[in-house]
């Protein structure tokens, strides 16, 4: 077989090295809020840097492979264990980097996970419901005891509108 060359497509890079780094800088931004968003923009950058150098590395094994392989070499399918067809090796390993070249993939899986984490973040804001207020009476004092009167007064209220939410 000839040596079949899959140059590395810099759209896809960029796209997976945004991605990986966007994805780390907000997972880090809300650990590291206090230091700033200069240490995990940083650490985010060096993160899809070495996520792009290991997909360069997975890239180039898989055309070592596809350049080793018989050309009349088949693969067997399953789906749910039972065998649906064959597929040429090559084929399956053409598709393979494909799918890793593809710079759509990479957006795609970057607009899941915004998607995911946009619909948490609705969804803890929808049932946490409105912030609560204490009301103007409730301050830190203690008691003989050492029970906080503000906690006293937090249980009250929260009592207070769970009855009136059971009674609706």
């Amino acid at each position: 077989m000839s040596n079949a060359n899959y140059p590395v497509n810099s759209a896809g890079s960029a796209a997976f090295a945004a991605t990986v780094s966007a994805c780390v800088f907000a997972f880090l931004v809300p650990i590291c809020s206090a230091d700033g968003v200069i240490e995990p923009a940083v650490v985010a950058v060096l993160v899809g840097i070495f996520a792009e150098m290991l997909r360069r590395h997975t890239v180039r094994k898989l055309v070592t492979s596809l350049n080793a392989t018989d050309a009349d070499a088949l693969l067997d399918v399953y789906i749910n264990g039972a065998q649906v067809g064959t597929i040429a090796s090559i084929d399956a390993i053409s598709l393979k980097l494909d799918a890793l070249r593809d710079p759509r993939n990479y957006a795609a899986q970057f607009v899941n996970i915004l998607g995911f984490a946009g619909r948490g973040t609705l969804a803890a804001l929808i049932f946490t419901g409105r912030e609560y207020q204490p009301p103007e009476d409730a301050h830190h004092s203690f008691t003989r005891d050492g029970s906080s009167r503000w906690l006293e007064l937090v249980s009250e209220d929260l009592r207070a509108s769970d009855e009136s939410g059971s009674s609706r």
